[in-house]
């Protein structure tokens, strides 16, 4: 039987590499639209991204999705949609 400590372990590294996920997405959104864009702001699942900013900023980064999403792709993060 598994301890508990054993699954709270498991659980964190998934939670690590979302995170590092996040930092890598926000900072070429970053990059792309010149708008800061925190870490925070952005959640990864199942190859979705979801944004959590103004509509404006959804504006200007649904404008640049198609230079977001190669440039994610090219860093090795599989995103087909962008929320």
């Amino acid at each position: 039987m598994k301890q508990i400590k054993d699954l709270l372990n498991n659980n964190k590294k998934a939670y690590i590499q979302i995170t590092k996920k996040q930092l890598l997405c926000a900072k070429i959104i970053t990059e792309i639209i010149q708008i800061e864009i925190t870490p925070s702001k952005i959640q990864y699942k199942n190859t979705t991204l979801t944004i959590s900013v103004p509509p404006i900023i959804k504006t200007e980064i649904y404008i640049q999705k198609a230079k977001i999403l190669e440039k994610l792709n090219q860093q090795g993060i599989k995103i087909t949609n962008i929320n």
